[in-house]
């Protein structure tokens, strides 16, 4: 699972300046909405600019967290590398499972909200 992860997050780097440009974005949007800066009504922005912050935020943290996994243990390491690089890549499982959790309850968040943005609540 690891060896998947950290092959798509090498593969998607370039999507960062991407995801921290649509980052900022919405902030920015969702700011003015907050302080009415817009002329129109501004609060039909709010959910979709929160949507893709929060989108944008999940997918940075995927990509940067994720490109550097330490390889599996080789048996000419030392006592100590092996259990440096197990405690690291247990890390990263525990994270992996836990981002895992982040995405289904961003998910959910996202179609509850659109549902209210739609008003098919």
């Amino acid at each position: 699972m690891l060896k998947k992860l950290g092959f798509l997050a090498e593969k998607m780097q370039w999507f960062v300046p991407v995801a921290l440009l649509l980052l900022l974005l919405s902030v920015v949007i969702f700011s003015a909405s907050i302080f009415g800066l817009f002329s129109i009504n501004h609060d039909q922005f709010l959910i979709p600019s929160f949507l893709v912050g929060i989108w944008s935020l999940n997918i940075y943290v995927f990509l940067s967290g994720f490109a550097a996994i330490p390889e599996p243990v080789n048996p000419r390491m030392s006592l100590w590398q092996k259990i440096k690089t197990k405690a690291k890549r247990g890390l990263y499982h525990l994270s992996a499972i836990a981002f895992v959790i982040l995405n289904m309850a961003v998910l959910f968040l996202s179609i509850r909200m659109l549902r209210v943005w739609f008003g098919l609540f």
